[in-house]
């Protein structure tokens, strides 16, 4: 995919804002100043929103982590943002500035060369209609020649930007965090896709004691792992799990529930690793 370039796009009149003059009124106010704008550049690519992610304790202590700010001011800056309305607690530690979205800009590399290229095109053709044809234009000769040569990759540049924006499009709307289930949820989900073979309690307390991880790698949907864990059992020859009646779908005998230890599981696991490694194939 193509590189993203974020900038952040300040008003000319953005330290005349009542807001920022009531900030700066403060003692202090200088430097709540300065973590306001660091706020806004860390979260121009989440669409203003800084997630919390658990390094620290708490999410003014991990911001002025990440920001290199005392945690004191931090705190202090960010109650005044939440009073002035610059800065909104979402669910769990994350924060939302409202501000971010009209401040910031974003473009694609490849629209960044069109862009590019236009402009050079323009220059070109400027100094060859101002030259005359002298040995002192042999720049213009060489520009004309390189333009010849780009115009050819034009095309190209610009289905890639167009393409690029639609992709800027999908990445302004906010990330979708993953969300562990309950057991009331996998049971729900075993049911309604017929997972026969999935022990939900076995499930929830493998991924759990994982961290909720697959492979290396933070799971990003745990109904696909279901389904996936349902399928490695199926193929291993197991039996129905958490159901009432206990009907076995095959002829070898599942592990009992005594014998589900952590190497059983992470074979499972490991099973469902590779199966998913083989559709994604």
């Amino acid at each position: 995919m193509s590189k993203a370039y974020y900038w952040l796009k300040l008003k000319k009149d953005f330290f005349d804002d009542p807001k920022i003059l009531k900030i700066r009124s403060v003692a202090g106010g200088d430097t709540y100043t300065c973590i306001y704008l660091k706020l806004l550049l860390k979260s121009l690519d989440n669409d203003g929103v800084i997630f919390f992610d658990g390094i620290e304790p708490t999410i003014e202590a991990e911001i002025a982590l990440k920001i290199r700010e005392q945690e004191i001011n931090v705190k202090a800056a960010m109650a005044i943002f939440e009073s002035l309305g610059l800065l909104q607690k979402g669910e769990g530690e994350d924060v939302r500035l409202p501000e971010a979205a009209s401040l910031s800009g974003k473009e694609c590399d490849s629209a960044k060369r069109v862009r590019e290229f236009r402009a050079k095109q323009k220059e070109v053709k400027a100094l060859h209609c101002n030259g005359a044809v002298t040995s002192g234009n042999e720049n213009v000769t060489l520009e004309l020649e390189k333009e010849k040569e780009l115009e050819k990759e034009l095309e190209t540049e610009e289905a890639n930007a167009s393409t690029c924006a639609h992709a800027c499009e999908d990445e302004k709307k906010p990330a979708k965090r993953f969300q562990k289930p309950t057991l009331d949820e996998l049971i729900a989900y075993k049911q309604k896709a017929n997972l026969a073979l999935v022990d939900c309690e076995a499930f929830f307390d493998f991924y759990e004691s994982k961290g909720w991880v697959v492979g290396k790698n933070p799971m990003k949907d745990w109904q696909a792992a279901m389904r996936n864990w349902d399928r490695t059992e199926r193929e291993r020859g197991g039996k129905c799990k958490n159901t009432p009646t206990n009907t076995s779908v095959a002829t070898r005998e599942a592990p009992m529930a005594g014998e589900m230890d952590d190497a059983y599981f992470e074979r499972v696991a490991n099973e469902i690793i590779s199966g998913e490694r083989k559709m994604a194939l």
